[in-house]
């Protein structure tokens, strides 16, 4: 049995190691389901593992196990181990390659929330190993958005231009905001129209920022949605999108996006489609 964590210094010195930890932790976060969250994190951690940076992603979408799924190749071990007590944090990883890890929580019978703190103490043993942990949180359970944000020093909130999808995310951002420290929140901006649909208004990249009143750290067109981790277009090398995302993540910076600030417009969707062939 592991009893590390019933040391009585055990909390403080971890404390101390995480407060002084380089590692950037950052919570994913979406006002609602279907805007690419899991893919964008997905190919962002494959994209920093590239680029030999050591990372961790952790599926908190507990039961579901929707992220851990994208990265498996057979069942894995899952975080239930180490609440449990029968491995430790480190033998709880699974690993996708000699530089990204993952965590599973696949457990639909095991009753996670209950365990809430000793999650976040797993998050803060996790600091010293890796250089990022990625976090995909379920924001739809107040508890756990509280825990991952308790323990991230950034948030990244995926969207897109729907009216009705801005509006939750003023929402999502005042609880990052209540619940939490964190000072550095960045918005991904995916699957943005090129025009208005019939199906509902949308809005411009500086619309959405006025709205918000947070900056937009990456924009991935509308055109390329379903093909951001798959190579069914002959015309696009689709790993160009994860590139420059990864480039924008690590600087902090839109300095790689210059591209895709401006994508309302059908002629300049056109115009776009042929410049990203011929790059």
């Amino acid at each position: 049995m592991y009893n590390f964590r019933t040391h009585k210094y055990a909390n403080l010195k971890l404390k101390i190691l995480y407060d002084n930890s380089m590692c950037r932790v950052v919570s994913f976060l979406s006002a609602k389901g279907g805007v690419g969250k899991s893919s964008i994190i997905c190919s962002l951690a494959k994209e920093l593992s590239y680029k030999n940076f050591k990372v961790c992603v952790i599926d908190a979408y507990f039961g579901m196990n929707s992220l851990s799924s994208k990265f498996e190749k057979n069942n894995g071990i899952d975080l239930k181990e180490y609440i449990t007590g029968s491995l430790r944090a480190s033998e709880t990883l699974n690993h996708y390659n000699d530089r990204l890890s993952y965590v599973k929580t696949n457990q639909v019978t095991f009753d996670y929330l209950s365990h809430i703190e000793l999650i976040k103490f797993f998050v803060m043993e996790l600091v010293s190993q890796f250089d990022y942990i990625l976090v995909d949180v379920n924001c739809f359970n107040d508890k756990i958005t509280s825990a991952m944000l308790d323990v991230s020093n950034e948030a990244i909130i995926v969207l897109n231009d729907h009216s009705d999808t801005i509006r939750n995310s003023i929402k999502l951002i005042q609880k990052v905001y209540l619940f939490s420290g964190i000072k550095n929140v960045n918005l991904i901006l995916n699957q943005a129209r090129v025009a208005l649909e019939m199906s509902g208004k949308t809005l411009g990249e500086h619309e959405i920022k006025d709205i918000l009143k947070q900056e937009i750290l990456f924009v991935i067109p509308w055109l390329y949605k379903d093909n951001f981790l798959s190579n069914n277009f002959s015309y696009i090398d689709n790993r160009k999108y994860s590139k420059k995302l990864c480039l924008s993540f690590i600087n902090n910076s839109r300095e790689y996006v210059d591209y895709a600030k401006s994508y309302r417009g059908v002629f300049g969707a056109v115009r776009r489609k042929f410049y990203e062939k011929f790059e």
